[in-house]
């Protein structure tokens, strides 16, 4: 582990609740634990239908990035500027253990809190941050992403926004995009943005307003499912999704795709970044 040098932090203004830290930019952070959750902080997203209603919702897959919960966890650091744009924005900034000093070395807002076993941050590079930052969970049955979910649902911080979760270990990521199906339990509208693409979780039929031309892979946890779709290149007909890889490399042909399920499983739908290459290669 590289030794921190204290001569790369500056101050640390506490009495007003910002860091200056690695020249990271000054945030009023919330504080942790003050007031139980109130009616007036419960989740304000929209349930999808139940199974086999003709009138579908449709979904923007970009909307809401601004002044959302966000989690930063502690892959690859996002570079992409809507990933960027929903760091800066965040109402709620919770970071993983890992993911602390660099979000503070790229001049980045200060989280609301530090969640995780803290194995990744180690008591030399704590002394340099609040004691009022972190919140310790010692638990090994569930990895520093999953606490942090946990944190957001216990104060009713409603469908965040993962950023970090890919890069670095495939296994990391591979363990966070099954997350996903699990976290769409109690926050129907999470998404999990990268620098190629974003991740939402459907557990119904919907109408995905994504634009032409954009790559559109699907995968399901429960081999069990089916999907049909409308607006694909490659149509889908009640198609078994047995495997991981069984309904990928698809590329939208209308701006809007509509989705149908046959069983209320998750299905995750993957978005590329408009302008990432598209579809299956010849």
């Amino acid at each position: 582990m590289t030794k921190l040098c204290p001569a790369r932090f500056s101050s640390l203004a506490l009495r007003s609740g910002c860091w200056y830290l690695f020249g990271g930019h000054p945030r009023v952070t919330s504080r942790i634990m003050s007031r139980p959750p109130s009616r007036s902080d419960s989740l304000q997203s929209v349930r999808q239908p139940s199974v086999g209603l003709a009138k579908t919702p449709e979904i923007l897959p970009e909307d809401g990035m601004r002044n959302a919960t966000v989690i930063l966890a502690a892959g690859d650091f996002p570079s992409h500027p809507l990933a960027l744009e929903a760091l800066d924005s965040a109402r709620h900034l919770v970071c993983c253990d890992g993911a602390v000093r660099a979000l503070a070395r790229r001049g980045r807002p200060a989280p609301d809190v530090v969640v995780g076993d803290f194995d990744s941050l180690p008591a030399s590079a704590r002394r340099h941050f609040p004691d009022a930052l972190f919140h310790h969970e010692a638990e090994q049955d569930t990895n520093d992403l999953a606490k942090a979910f946990r944190f957001c649902l216990a104060r009713r911080w409603p469908d965040p926004v993962i950023l970090g979760a890919s890069g670095r270990r495939e296994d990391h990521f591979l363990a966070n995009f099954a997350l996903l199906a699990d976290f769409s339990v109690d926050a129907p509208g999470i998404r999990m943005l990268t620098d190629h693409g974003l991740f939402l979780v459907l557990r119904y039929g919907a109408r995905i307003r994504c634009g032409a031309g954009r790559a559109v892979s699907l995968f399901s946890l429960d081999p069990a499912q089916r999907l049909s779709s409308e607006g694909l290149r490659y149509p889908l007909d009640g198609v078994a999704l047995d495997s991981l890889w069984r309904a990928t490399l698809n590329v939208a042909d209308r701006d809007v795709v509509s989705l149908s399920l046959e069983r209320p499983s998750p299905v995750i739908v993957y978005l590329a970044h408009p302008g990432r290459p598209r579809g299956r290669q010849p």
